[in-house]
C-alpha cells in the first residue's frame, strides 16, 4: 500500500496555464495542482523534479518550489531522497475527506440552483455535453471536463471560502477519485445529467441530492 510506483506518461504540457505572463513559479505550481486535481497521477507515484521540469521547459528550481507548496499543503509527500510522491490515503481517512465534499459540496450545489442565470444554466449544460464527447476519444480529456463542470457549478454559489476548501478536497483526493469514476463512470453520467435538470428546476433540494449522489457512487475505489 505504501509502495512508491513509477511515474504514469502525463502530458504535462497540456495543463500548461493559457496565460503567458505567468511566473515561472506559478506557472509550474498551476500546472502540477491542476494534473493533481484531476487526478493525473495514481496513487504512490514518485514524482521527479527534473523530467518534469525539462517537459515544462523549465528549470528544476520552479518545480522544486511548486512541489514543496503542495507538500505543505497535503498534496504530496516529500520523500526521503528529496523527491516527492503522491499519498496513499488510509481508508479511513479517504472516506473522511469524502464526507466533507458531500456536505460542501451539495450545499454549494443548492446555492447554484437559486442563484444561477439563465447563461450559467446554459454554460454548465455545455459542459456536461462536452464530456458526453470527450469520453469517445479520452477519458483524461473526459475527466478534466468533468472537474470543470462541478466547478462552474460551485463557482456560481458565490462563496469563495468554501470553493477553497472545495478545491482542497478535491486535490486531496484527486488520484482516487480518477481510479474511482473509471469504473463508476456510467452511473456518473447520470447523476451529471440530473444535476443539470435540477438546476434547470431551481430546484436546490433536487441539485444537492443528484451531487451527494454522485459523489457517494466513489466511496469504495480501488486502493
Amino acid at each position: 500500500m505504501n509502495n512508491v510506483v513509477a511515474a504514469d506518461k502525463v502530458d504535462l504540457r497540456s495543463y500548461l496555464p493559457d496565460d503567458d505572463s505567468i511566473g515561472m513559479n506559478r506557472r509550474a505550481y498551476l500546472t502540477l495542482r491542476e494534473a493533481l486535481l484531476i487526478g493525473a497521477y495514481r496513487p504512490g507515484t514518485h514524482l521527479n523534479i527534473k523530467p518534469i521540469a525539462e517537459e515544462l521547459g523549465m528549470s528544476s528550481m520552479p518545480v522544486r518550489e511548486a512541489m514543496g507548496r503542495l507538500s505543505s499543503e497535503s498534496v504530496l509527500e516529500i520523500m526521503p531522497n528529496r523527491g516527492f510522491k503522491v499519498p496513499v490515503l488510509q481508508i479511513e481517512t479517504f472516506r473522511e475527506l469524502l464526507m466533507l465534499r458531500i456536505r460542501l459540496e451539495e450545499m454549494a450545489g443548492a446555492h447554484a440552483a437559486v442563484l444561477a442565470t439563465q447563461e450559467d444554466i446554459e454554460t454548465i449544460s455545455a459542459l456536461y455535453e462536452d464530456m458526453l464527447t470527450a469520453q469517445k476519444r479520452s477519458m483524461d480529456e473526459a475527466l478534466r471536463i468533468h472537474r470543470q463542470f462541478h466547478f462552474a457549478i460551485y463557482r456560481v454559489a458565490n462563496m469563495p471560502i468554501m470553493m477553497e476548501f472545495i478545491e482542497q478536497l478535491w486535490l486531496r483526493l484527486g488520484p482516487h477519485i480518477y481510479a474511482s469514476l473509471k469504473k463508476t463512470w456510467a452511473t456518473d453520467v447520470k447523476r451529471h445529467h440530473e444535476i443539470v435538470a435540477a438546476l434547470r428546476a431551481r430546484d436546490s433540494v433536487g441539485a444537492a441530492q443528484a451531487i451527494r449522489d454522485d459523489i457517494a457512487s466513489g466511496a469504495d475505489p480501488a486502493f
